[in-house]
């Protein structure tokens, strides 16, 4: 109970160092993304890229949010940065998907960012934060169901998609069931944190590294 009282009492040591950890590990699968999208000018890859790169810039939104909640009291800015923070979190599991079915839908690119707007100002607005949860984890089992199918079908590295799309699932659902838990049991949410930092580590170890260096099929 003291190990806790003692993260709780340093929230924002704690907020630096886990936003930091995020960003890092997203940003660093998105330069690898990146990197093979230039050798391979495959698609499939530039927006699986774009997903972790909007990842980050979500979490580093979320931190500034953290922040403006202890120094300043301009509701104005916490708004808009709360709409940042949903739409761009919202386009990491849109890109996700958008990866995976770019070539058979082929759905027009801005209408990603049309739809996570929409659903990032209804969510602030209507104060439903669970809203945007809710549809994230719909997203991202189609997501699973689609790269499962493939794996079945015997396409090259959907394996290792599937785990990734699970990964993703799993950040969510730990994320959205924090906001019903933290506020009887302010300690959980350091278990979200470690649950969520060792997913990206998972997402950087296997996705990062072996997958981004086999290719996608």
């Amino acid at each position: 109970m003291e190990y806790f009282e003692v993260l709780l009492q340093n929230r924002m040591l704690v907020e630096t160092i886990y936003t930091f950890i995020i960003v890092f590990l997203t940003l660093s699968v998105y330069f690898k993304a990146r990197k093979f999208y230039n050798l391979s000018l495959h698609n499939g890859f530039k927006y699986f890229g774009n997903a972790f790169l909007y990842f980050a810039i979500a979490y580093f939104i979320r931190f500034v949010i953290e922040a403006l909640n202890k120094l300043s009291s301009d509701w104005i800015s916490r708004i808009v940065l709360s709409v940042a923070f949903f739409y761009t979190v919202q386009l990491f599991g849109f890109y996700l998907v958008y990866s995976l079915v770019w070539k058979n839908i082929k759905p027009k690119e801005y209408l990603l960012h049309i739809i996570a707007l929409i659903i990032a100002l209804l969510s602030v607005f209507l104060r439903k934060p669970e809203f945007m949860f809710i549809i994230q984890l719909i997203v991202l089992s189609y997501a699973a169901i689609i790269s499962y199918n493939n794996y079945k079908a015997g396409k090259k590295n959907q394996q290792l998609y599937f785990i990734a799309m699970i990964l993703a699932f799993l950040g969510y659902l730990a994320n959205f069931i924090s906001g019903f838990i933290t506020p009887f049991y302010p300690e959980f949410v350091v278990y979200v944190y470690a649950i969520t930092i060792s997913i990206f580590l998972v997402f950087y170890g296997i996705i990062g590294k072996r997958w981004l260096r086999k290719g996608k099929g």
